[in-house]
């Protein structure tokens, strides 16, 4: 379903490219498919239009750290502490 929201929000740019709100659900969607990096280019070119946006802002943020925590969790540390800890940080 999340591949069909981007199908979705894709099109809604295309006919409103000056609305950022399809940009932001478009990042949101690429983050609930773990895409962090493309989601982190979503809120970019959100903030780039607006840079007092709070919502660019902290989905920027999230999506980073989102990124961060998931890298670590394939680190070596990963086969100490288990998936199910790496699983808590990233549900929180």
């Amino acid at each position: 379903r999340i591949e069909e929201a981007l199908a979705d929000y894709n099109e809604a740019i295309r006919l409103s490219p000056w609305s950022p709100n399809p940009v932001l659900n478009r990042g949101i969607a690429y983050e609930a498919l773990g895409r962090y990096a493309d989601a982190a280019e979503q809120y970019k070119a959100v903030i780039a239009v607006d840079e007092t946006d709070p919502a660019g802002w902290n989905n920027l943020g999230n999506s980073v750290g989102a990124a961060h925590v998931a890298q670590k969790c394939l680190c070596p540390w990963w086969l100490v502490i288990g998936r199910r800890h790496c699983q808590l940080i990233l549900h929180k």
